[in-house]
């Protein structure tokens, strides 16, 4: 009795002992087995809230770069507005935000508290608050505003993942007559960002960010963890036309230039629409070599410029004083030129093989030639491109004349918002 009175007890440890270890065994294969959901859920989306690799959280702020042509009025600002992001990280190994809504905040105080907000409620999927990890540099930020988002969903036809980004911007050409453009909203209302953020040596503590779209860099040795700015940049190219003389112009000479008509061209068909902007996405490259969707062309030739010339009000044609004190130097250059009253320019759309054609009238005379640059009369746009053409007289009576053309980044971006968020 005694030995089994020993024996029972022990018995019962065993038992109790064996039990805990197979309870332990179950709760480990649970939680394994919802560490594996999580990690193979939702395109290799990282939940990095569960084990962030820092502290520091990813934050955007507002563009710094670009060369302003026009700086429009904040209502109409894209940028004053929700935009779409996507991120990821070690050259597009790892997804990090997969098509994040950025949600605009502005304080009403003259726009000095703005911010993007990506993580809180009311946005159309779960949001996650990200984390920088400072072993996976580059970063690749890719964007477009304002953010083509309705409701519970990204709005049909547009796209941005880490392999393909797609926009429906259905964009058409602009002309000029006597300083009047027409139509006034030609542009489609998106535009595109992408920036890389990378480490430019061996120093761990600063970073590089490189606007992919233009190949500028923004800002250099930055802290790791800084605010990312976006520049958003156009899908669609912009042309402008300007004329000078090198003669020596008296402000109380009126110049006989009048009937000015600049038109367009191409053999392959000159496009005058398009509906939507696709690019697949490679790591590093721009995403300003896709394709363009629903184009719309013509072989007729297209009236881009017409300008009878500028008149006192009283129907006398002659050139407006402030373009005749311009011309009180002896040596004018292109600064002084006169824009036909569309100093801003027109909207067209990128494409190759464009051939313009100038025609006007000095005094009696007609002149008419296509417009030739380094014996070039074929010529190719890109998008976020403003392309200056000039006419120069370089005898305003013997009609000398000649062309040439300058090209630039045409950035229509508001360059004063204050992103605050270092106080968030």
């Amino acid at each position: 009795l005694w030995r089994v009175g020993r024996m029972l007890p022990k018995q019962k440890l065993l038992s109790t002992n064996r039990h805990k270890r197979m309870l332990f065994r179950n709760h480990v294969s649970i939680i394994m087995a919802a560490m594996l959901a999580v990690s193979c859920s939702s395109d290799k989306y990282v939940e990095e809230q569960e084990m962030p690799q820092s502290t520091d959280p990813m934050r955007f702020g507002a563009p710094a770069i670009g060369d302003i042509v026009q700086a429009p009025t904040r209502a109409s600002h894209p940028l004053a507005s929700d935009f779409l992001v996507t991120a990821t990280k070690g050259s597009g190994a790892q997804m990090v935000m997969d098509s994040y809504q950025a949600k605009y905040q502005n304080s009403g105080w003259s726009g000095t508290s703005s911010k993007w907000i990506t993580v809180g409620d009311g946005f159309y999927k779960p949001q996650y608050e990200k984390y920088w990890d400072y072993s996976a540099f580059p970063y690749d930020f890719y964007a477009i505003a304002p953010c083509p988002v309705s409701g519970n969903a990204i709005i049909d036809g547009f796209s941005l993942s880490a392999s393909s980004v797609k926009i429906v911007s259905p964009s058409r050409y602009q002309s000029v007559a006597d300083g009047t453009v027409t139509p006034a909203d030609a542009e489609g209302k998106y535009l595109l960002a992408q920036v890389r953020r990378v480490h430019p040596s061996a120093d761990v503590t600063a970073t590089t960010d490189v606007d992919l779209l233009t190949g500028k860099t923004i800002s250099e040795t930055l802290s790791p963890n800084a605010t990312v700015k976006l520049p958003f940049h156009h899908l669609t190219s912009k042309v402008r036309f300007a004329i000078y003389t090198t003669e020596h112009v008296s402000p109380t000479l009126t110049l006989p230039i009048t009937d000015v008509k600049i038109t367009a061209e191409s053999s392959s068909g000159f496009v005058t629409s398009y509906e939507s902007y696709s690019s697949s996405v490679v790591p590093g490259q721009s995403v300003l070599n896709g394709a363009y969707g629903g184009t719309q062309a013509t072989t007729s030739v297209v009236d881009l410029l017409t300008f009878s010339g500028p008149t006192d009000g009283a129907g006398t044609v002659k050139y407006s004083d402030a373009y005749l004190e311009k011309h009180e130097w002896t040596s004018p250059t292109e600064v002084n030129a006169y824009f036909f009253e569309c100093s801003d320019g027109i909207i067209q759309m990128p494409q190759a093989g464009v051939k313009l054609r100038v025609t006007m009238k000095i005094g009696g005379k007609e002149f008419d030639s296509y417009l030739s640059v380094d014996s070039t009369e074929e010529f190719t746009w890109e998008p976020n491109k403003l392309y200056t053409y000039y006419i120069i007289i370089r005898h305003l009576f013997s009609h000398e004349i000649s062309f040439t053309a300058t090209v630039s980044s045409w950035e229509n971006i508001e360059g004063d918002i204050s992103s605050g968020l270092e106080g968030m």
